[in-house]
């Protein structure tokens, strides 16, 4: 995640301080169908031509269905993690003081 190299990055100009960091973590579960659905969204294989991006949906959906849980309900874990910033802008940066 690189965490620090963010906060770093995010105070090293002196523009924000007191940074606080918060983990968003979420399992949601797909069928194959459901995780190609999902995958034919991004940007990166949507604008792909029409046969590649089937032949990559494709492969999403076959490789799912080799891990999908047989003996549950089919479907497969999907583990995301978000990182959320919040900071304050620094004294020497807010409205009216610069």
């Amino acid at each position: 995640m690189q965490t620090a190299a963010r906060i770093a990055e995010l105070t090293a100009d002196g523009w924000f301080e007191h940074v606080a960091t918060e983990q968003l973590r979420w399992n949601p579960r797909f069928t194959p169908a459901e995780l190609a659905g999902l995958f034919s969204t991004f940007p990166h294989i949507a604008e792909l031509p029409a046969a590649d991006r089937d032949a990559v949906l494709d492969d999403i959906a076959a490789l799912a269905a080799r891990h999908a849980d047989e003996d549950e309900d089919g479907k497969v874990t999907e583990n995301y993690v978000v990182v959320i910033y919040l900071a304050r802008r620094a004294a020497a940066w807010r409205v009216g003081q610069a």
